[in-house]
């Protein structure tokens, strides 16, 4: 029993290994040969162990922490989508399925809407802006589907609406150098062709 007891206060720290090396050396060298791979085998085991379980437990953790976020984010998400369709249907005053800018305007001009719509984190300072960047395909008209995708997209703070200006901005001066450098083209092209209609005038009078 002794013998037992000393073997647990060895490896629980109860003891010093000095402590019992030496009465172990005076029976006999080879009790101290097993006692070292005693201790080493149990250190060895028992780290292992509780590594083991240790990365066990945090694999599971994360796993079913990942499980809860994605489920609260798919919540939130869908919450978020109600409450954007209410709103849509609050706006669309007289259900035509679509919004003009000037529902849009009239509605913001609401403080309790205009609160609503800043409690989701959209800015509303500017109307204008607000639905041109919601008229994703610029009918001048804004439809369920264009209200809660320009809503996902825009919900932030003022500095993500802003970069969407500034994107609906580039697209637009994109466009219109694209149409100015067509028509350029087609200028350059046609006096080209005058040019040349000019220069054959002379030189068929020459041959009259």
């Amino acid at each position: 029993p002794r013998s037992m007891l000393s073997l647990y206060m060895s490896m629980t720290g109860g003891v010093n290994w000095g402590d019992v090396i030496p009465p172990l050396g005076d029976i006999h060298e080879l009790y101290v040969v097993l006692f070292v791979g005693y201790i080493i085998t149990s250190q060895l085991a028992v780290l292992n162990v509780l590594t083991g379980v240790f990365c066990q437990n945090a694999i599971e953790s994360a796993a079913h922490d990942q499980e809860l976020v994605t489920q609260a984010m798919l919540q939130n998400k869908e919450g978020y989508v109600k409450k954007v369709t209410q709103m849509f249907d609050i706006i669309d005053k007289d259900n035509s399925g679509t919004i003009t800018i000037q529902e849009l305007k009239t509605h913001l001009e609401d403080e309790r809407l205009r609160t609503h719509f800043e409690s989701m984190e959209l800015d509303t300072s500017d109307a204008w802006t607000l639905f041109k960047l919601l008229d994703a395909d610029e009918g001048n008209l804004v439809d369920m589907d264009e209200f809660i995708t320009g809503f996902m997209r825009l919900k932030g703070h003022a500095k993500c609406i802003d970069m969407a200006k500034l994107s609906y901005e580039h697209k637009w001066m994109s466009r219109r150098l694209a149409s100015f450098m067509k028509r350029t083209d087609d200028s350059l092209e046609m006096l080209r062709a005058f040019a040349t209609t000019v220069e054959q005038h002379p030189a068929d009078d020459e041959a009259g």
